[in-house]
């Protein structure tokens, strides 16, 4: 019987070492997967941060834009003013602002300009 017990021992120390193992192979793919998901979610996070300032980077871009627009088409009127005095002032017979006449083109542009 002695040697029967002790072939029962070697079979739970097999058993055991066996058990060992599987939980230490087990334990390690739970490891991996858990840093996989967590790879994964970072990956996830960053991506929506990207997404959020490319979009934000659009929203200012056109607001840039539209703002470049208004003020080039602001330029453009006080030009236009500038040329019409300017050419009413040196070619035709003077120009007329708020009912008066100017010929030098100076003292017109000076009075167009406080409109």
């Amino acid at each position: 019987m002695s040697n029967l017990a002790q072939e029962d021992r070697e079979k739970e120390k097999k058993k055991r070492k066996l058990m060992l193992i599987v939980l230490t192979f087990v334990l390690i793919i739970a490891a991996f997967a858990s840093i996989g998901a967590y790879h994964n979610h970072r990956e996830r996070v960053a991506a929506e941060q990207k997404k959020k300032v490319e979009q934000k980077y659009k929203e200012n871009l056109s607001s840039a834009y539209n703002q470049m627009v208004a003020a080039g088409s602001m330029m453009e009127d006080i030009i236009n003013g500038y040329t019409e005095v300017w050419h009413a002032a040196i070619w035709s017979n003077g120009a007329t602002i708020d009912g008066q006449h100017y010929t030098d083109f100076n003292m017109a542009l000076a009075r167009n300009s406080k409109e």
